[in-house]
């Protein structure tokens, strides 16, 4: 029976690790290739999707989603070789994979904005909690000091 709740404690441990590093495709950032900028989620595969692409594609007999000049995104544990025109279609209706568009001049810029903003947003907490931590420190060292002299 003891054995029986560790095996339960340990099964659950790690599926509840496992569900924390789930593929999360809002969680994107700037992909640059061929002179464009894409936004693909991190941690996916990406496939360039050019004519000889497209027409191979369709040739060995898979529904194309994606646009001439996309960026076809899956999610990059799921193996390539084990990809069918089912599980294609399977991996896009549950965010899996996607395509994406080139981005224009005002979104990258946007983008890049906000990445800065919300880094500089992190700098200021990460300032705060370690001058808070240096005051407690402080007053900490105070306190002793004040007993010490008792």
């Amino acid at each position: 029976m003891k054995s029986l709740i560790i095996n339960f404690s340990l099964i659950f441990g790690f599926l509840t690790i496992l569900a924390g590093c789930a593929f999360n495709p809002s969680n994107r950032g700037v992909l640059f290739l061929n002179g464009q900028s894409y936004y693909i989620p991190y941690g996916s595969t990406y496939i360039y999707m050019d004519s000889q692409r497209i027409a191979g594609l369709e040739s060995a007999g898979y529904d194309i989603y994606c646009s001439l000049d996309q960026v076809l995104w899956y999610d990059g544990s799921i193996d390539p070789n084990l990809i069918t025109n089912d599980k294609l279609h399977d991996m896009f209706s549950q965010n899996l994979a996607g395509c994406s568009s080139p981005l224009g001049q005002a979104e990258l810029n946007y983008i890049q904005h906000r990445e800065m903003l919300q880094q500089q947003e992190l700098n200021m907490y990460l300032e705060d909690s370690r001058e808070r931590e240096l005051n407690r420190n402080l007053q900490n060292l105070r306190n002793y000091n004040f007993l010490k002299l008792w």
